[in-house]
């Protein structure tokens, strides 16, 4: 019998409440608790659980990601500014909540695209206008973000803006449904995790090692569904 999607999020929510709960003890020789009295800890494991499922979502295309989304950003923009002090981080988790209520609103809408009225927002590739919004944003936000964390005393100052501005166009890239943003979510996630490791932030590290294997898994989902849009798109004459 095959799941739902809703069933599935919540054997998922299950499952990475667990592997929170186990990736909080490290390094070993704490003792895990099912319900964390530290505040901080609670935070990261709401922001842990959703950003799974989120990601889970956005795989399936559902539009319900970004939602949840929005309560993995608010709550890991409040983790990174008062307990790890990932300014950069903690940026783009405000920023991202804009984001993710632009994209909320885009995958909501219904679109004529692939031939009925209730079809949602088609995936499309990577266009010009794409690249120029990419090139300028890279060109723009990385030297801003770099001079503004200086004058914060924020920590790896450059690996935060470059995390940050990825992340910001993998977002813009998946509102507009564009295949390729699941490479600038993977390339985002390698350059960021290694930081998380040094820090010795360990269930966020967890976290977004699961985000690129799903990341992996949403490629070959969204290739696949390409394919069939684009068998079943009427050509033009």
């Amino acid at each position: 019998m095959k799941l739902k999607t809703w069933q599935v999020s919540l054997l998922l929510g299950l499952a990475s409440y667990v592997i929170c709960i186990l990736a909080q003890t490290l390094p070993f020789g704490k003792t895990p608790t099912l319900f964390p009295a530290d505040q901080y800890m609670q935070i990261e494991l709401v922001a842990f659980v959703s950003g799974v499922i989120g990601v889970y979502l956005t795989v399936k295309q559902s539009a319900w990601n970004y939602p949840v989304g929005l309560i993995w950003a608010i709550a890991y923009s409040w983790y990174f500014y008062a307990v790890a002090r990932h300014l950069g981080e903690a940026a783009l988790m405000v920023i991202n909540a804009g984001y993710l209520i632009d994209g909320w609103i885009k995958w909501s809408r219904k679109t004529p695209d692939s031939g009925s009225e209730n079809s949602s927002l088609p995936i499309t590739h990577l266009k010009k206008n794409h690249w120029i919004v990419i090139g300028i944003t890279l060109a723009i936000v990385i030297p801003v973000l770099i001079k503004l964390l200086i004058e914060f005393r924020g920590k790896f100052v450059y690996y935060d803006a470059v995390t940050t501005t990825l992340g910001l166009t993998a977002q813009y890239l998946t509102n507009r449904k564009v295949f390729q943003s699941w490479y600038f979510w993977i390339l985002a996630n390698i350059v960021i995790i290694p930081v998380f490791i040094v820090r010795q932030y360990y269930p966020t590290a967890i976290l977004y090692t699961i985000f690129t294997i799903m990341a992996f898994i949403g490629i070959k989902e969204w290739r696949a569904s390409l394919e069939i849009q684009q068998s079943t798109t009427p050509v033009q004459e």
